[in-house]
């Protein structure tokens, strides 16, 4: 998508460390941007760029302050996507936590005064921020989740803090600079 905003003139450079993303590269190889399965702070220093997207990498690393200290001077804006898994509904039960753990391999869990306190621990101003509603808005094959989605909904349009707080769902879309 950003390829098609931004058009051919820009260049693209994708990270990753997850050899099984292969398959997803080589559907996008011929778009003019450039894939690498490296980690990014081995990657040369004097590689500076516009704009870093940070999308679902966070709660992933065992240390996101270092890390995030470590890329602050490598590019002008950062965005960010934090899934907000603390929740009140998941400290009453612990059992949402740990599957996170296990299916996704979270290390970290944030909530939205969290995530924006790490961020600007390091070093970052935050420009703007979001929230995302990824089990309102992305289709779903259970039945829970799509009944779960109706309270949500409500309470989101009515009380969005309050919703993401209590029920959970939904991530944090952040824009960030170095201060």
């Amino acid at each position: 998508m950003l390829r098609d905003f931004l058009g051919e003139g820009c260049r693209l450079t994708g990270y990753d460390i997850a050899p099984a993303l292969k398959d997803f590269w080589e559907k996008h190889r011929g778009r003019g941007i450039d894939f690498r399965l490296a980690d990014f702070l081995e990657s040369p220093l004097e590689e500076h760029y516009d704009i870093l997207l940070l999308i679902d990498v966070l709660e992933h690393l065992e240390n996101p302050l270092e890390f995030l200290r470590r890329i602050l001077p490598r590019a002008k804006w950062f965005i960010f996507h934090i899934p907000l898994d603390l929740r009140a509904q998941g400290a009453l039960r612990s059992t949402p936590l740990v599957l996170a753990r296990q299916r996704t391999g979270h290390l970290h869990y944030w909530n939205k005064d969290l995530a924006l306190a790490l961020l600007q621990e390091c070093g970052l101003s935050i420009r703007h921020w979001e929230y995302t509603a990824g089990t309102v808005d992305l289709p779903s094959n259970s039945w829970r989740r799509r009944l779960a989605r109706y309270p949500r909904q409500l309470l989101f349009a009515l009380a969005p803090d309050l919703a993401v707080c209590l029920l959970g769902g939904f991530s944090l879309l952040i824009l960030a600079a170095p201060r």
